[in-house]
């Protein structure tokens, strides 16, 4: 069975003798949810990703992806950059984003987005140690969390 509720003394309030309750199950409730539609979510946007939508292998489908990369920056309102030090150092990335702003010139909506790569990884950790705490907190028996409120430990 479930524990249905857990019971804690509020260490804000002024009464301190009366226990407030919360539910466990909705927090864990709602980060479970949270990183299933994370994982799973289907975005009604197309894409297009040039190491999956032009071949790697063969020379010939992959002069024909290169030759049509124009038409499909063309029909793109905006590009997102997955940036690194090494970005600019490869032909190929320099070579699409000026493709892009070139196909775009007089459009003032084209929007190119630059982002880190490192900043999806770093997003899910964050996510992933403040869910832990705080489901640890929230699991832990209430006599064994203290609280540190304007200089004073309250358990």
């Amino acid at each position: 069975y479930l524990p249905s509720m857990i019971e804690s003394t509020s260490a804000v309030q002024a009464d301190k003798d009366k226990e407030y309750g919360f539910f466990v199950w909705s927090t864990l409730f709602g980060i479970v949810v949270y990183l299933l539609t994370l994982v799973f979510w289907q975005s009604r946007r197309t894409i297009f990703l040039d190491k999956v939508c032009i071949h790697q292998t063969d020379d010939l489908l992959r002069r024909k992806g290169i030759e049509s990369i124009g038409a499909y920056l063309k029909q793109c309102n905006s590009m997102l950059v997955l940036w690194d030090p090494t970005y600019v150092t490869r032909l190929w990335c320099v070579f699409e984003l000026a493709a892009f702003l070139y196909a775009h010139q007089r459009d003032r909506n084209r929007t190119v987005i630059c982002r880190p790569v490192i900043l999806g990884p770093t997003t899910l950790t964050t996510f992933i140690i403040i869910g832990v705490e705080v489901m640890g907190i929230l699991l832990l028996p209430a006599d064994t969390i203290g609280f540190f409120v304007g200089g004073s430990s309250f358990v």
